[in-house]
């Protein structure tokens, strides 16, 4: 099979893949394994990148980044949030973040398990430089406008990878 190449970096697509975890029963002690990576879900391959992801509301839920259809000013298409829902016939794209915007990236989702608080990795403008993290509340079934964590969090080079853990 031959993949299909991202035209920008001529390597082959990000995609969200699983592996099933098992235990090994035949030596003196249980060893966990891991089977051989699938591709998570087809919802998720829509043409382009996907992932990183963050699982939410039991797993039934994510928010994840993928490849914007719509191309930046300088042709570049950037990362933006989609959000998924768990059904009867499995994983179905929903709908996007709405500050979603063409000329920043926004990657590196991490949701609180009741889906109303949602930090992330962006380079859009007024940041303190490269990537900083940021805040959005789900309140009264809406997103809030972003907020910078500031200084104190973000420096002038890149922040990602944040990190949500309540209790």
């Amino acid at each position: 099979m031959v993949d299909v190449l991202d035209a920008n970096s001529q390597a082959p697509f990000y995609q969200l893949y699983v592996s099933r975890l098992g235990v090994d029963t035949i030596g003196m002690e249980s060893q966990k394994t891991y089977g051989h990576p699938e591709i998570f879900d087809q919802a998720f391959c829509q043409g382009g990148h996907a992932g990183p992801i963050s699982f939410y509301d039991h797993q039934t839920k994510a928010v994840f980044a993928t490849k914007a259809r719509q191309a930046s000013t300088g042709g570049i298409h950037q990362f933006q949030f989609m959000f998924a829902q768990l059904g009867k016939k499995g994983w179905q794209v929903t709908e996007p973040f709405p500050y979603n915007e063409a000329d920043a990236s926004f990657t590196d989702p991490t949701i609180s398990e009741d889906g109303k608080l949602l930090y992330f990795a962006s380079n859009r403008r007024g940041g303190f430089g490269g990537y900083d993290i940021y805040r959005s509340e789900f309140l009264e079934g809406r997103w809030t406008p972003p907020v910078n964590l500031g200084e104190i969090i973000n420096t002038n080079r890149n922040e990602v990878f944040p990190f949500l853990h309540l209790g």
